[in-house]
């Protein structure tokens, strides 16, 4: 099921490979960054075309996509930052700020825009902040600190079934991915990172299979530094 559920996915991005830079939102913006930098964590795309993209998006003007990018950067050019092996323990250790970390969460100033942090585009915390993923507004009173750390390093360990992502495919062969915001007999409507609606009629939906890899990518932290991380921590941990 999951192979072909990601095989499905797949059918839906062939052209965004060759749009990185032009053409629909590619990386222009943090949204379009965002799906791009999903396809490449799930095998979509990759080869050249990954090696292209990851270049492309680390000479970025936009900190933002340069931050989701650098994960997937080769070997050593992240000194100082975490990187992709995290060790729990060791920054679980380190004292935080919450000021500091609100400012990695919304970004420089608290703007939850194209300059801002990566966490308010797709997470609200307050009125501030996107509404693509769970309001966490209160998720102090839920999680500790380690919990907290747990749920960004393995995002898909457990994804709430409201932000589960599904693929859809309909009678004529088109494909629709994204998260499920209505089901109902006349139509299913899904909304993609880039916070776009799909609708389809009901009558024209052949399959619609729940993904098991949520829609937030792993590997989120690696672009900080581990102080910046344990900001991060430190004011999520203070939302009560």
């Amino acid at each position: 099921m999951r192979n072909s559920a990601v095989r499905v996915a797949a059918a839906i991005r062939p052209a965004r490979a060759n749009d990185f830079s032009e053409g629909g939102q590619g990386l222009q913006t943090t949204s379009g960054a965002l799906q791009l930098a999903l396809d490449v964590e799930r095998g979509q795309i990759k080869g050249e075309a990954k090696e292209r993209l990851v270049k492309e998006a680390l000479a970025s003007p936009k900190e933002a996509v340069r931050d989701l990018f650098e994960r997937f950067a080769p070997p050593g050019m992240l000194a100082g930052r975490l990187g992709s092996v995290v060790d729990a323990a060791k920054l679980l250790a380190l004292a935080g700020d919450a000021n500091r970390g609100r400012q990695v969460f919304f970004g420089a100033g608290g703007v939850a825009a194209e300059a801002g942090g990566l966490c308010s585009q797709c997470h609200r915390i307050g009125n501030d902040g996107q509404t693509f993923g769970p309001d966490l507004s209160h998720i102090g009173t839920k999680y500790d600190k380690r919990l907290l750390l747990e749920n960004v390093l393995e995002p898909s360990k457990v994804v709430d079934p409201k932000f589960m992502t599904y693929v859809c495919r309909t009678k004529k062969g088109q494909d629709y991915s994204g998260i499920l915001v209505e089901q109902t007999a006349e139509r299913v409507v899904l909304r993609d990172a880039q916070k776009h609606d799909a609708a389809i009629p009901a009558g024209d939906v052949q399959r619609l299979v729940p993904q098991p890899v949520s829609a937030m990518p792993e590997g989120l932290l690696g672009s900080l530094t581990p102080q910046q991380a344990a900001d991060l921590l430190e004011f999520l941990a203070a939302q009560k």
